[in-house]
């Protein structure tokens, strides 16, 4: 999403990805994060939001007509396509094979009155079993890059090296390596 960004408001990406932009760049939001008048430094969440993501189906999921889906010629040759998740939200499998309880596994079920919906990560996108599938998709996406995060619960599951280091998890990162 970053070289994307960054190509449409350098104008370097192609006409309908630009058109998304608007005149006075009406797309872009900025929102001021830091709350302390003290603070020095200023932070900002830039987020992209296209026309066709404003437009959604009754289900509430976003649609993109033919023309609106970036295709490769639209971008330089040497562009680099990715896709990144995050281990908590994909992976599930919160306490299988040896992994340990993250701050996250343990807010959300100490806390469940504390998420909007009560819902938590336990399954996920069930990245953990379903990671050969997940990399035939991305490769199927023609991706050149995937970042991926991870989870040190499920590396070490007590927080420290003393505490143990779980092969399970070693093992599952290296089958998704290999794999990638």
């Amino acid at each position: 999403m970053a070289p994307l960004l960054a190509a449409a408001m350098n104008h370097a990406a192609h006409p309908v990805l630009r058109s998304h932009l608007g005149p006075n760049n009406e797309s872009f939001s900025r929102h001021h994060l830091s709350s302390s008048p003290q603070s020095s430094k200023r932070r900002f969440n830039l987020s992209f939001t296209p026309r066709s993501a404003r437009v959604g189906n009754q289900n509430g999921v976003q649609l993109l007509s033919p023309s609106e889906i970036p295709r490769r010629d639209w971008f330089p040759s040497d562009f680099i396509f990715g896709a990144a998740t995050s281990a908590y939200q994909i992976e599930g499998a919160w306490n299988e094979d040896g992994k340990g309880e993250s701050n996250w596994d343990h807010f959300c079920h100490n806390f469940p009155e504390r998420i909007m919906d009560g819902s938590n990560a336990d399954i996920g996108a069930n990245s953990y079993h379903m990671y050969k599938t997940d990399v035939r998709l991305l490769k199927e996406m023609g991706m050149d890059a995937y970042r991926f995060s991870i989870s040190w619960p499920r590396i070490l599951p007590k927080g420290t090296v003393e505490g143990g280091i779980n092969q399970d998890g070693i093992d599952y990162y290296k089958r998704l390596i290999n794999l990638l």
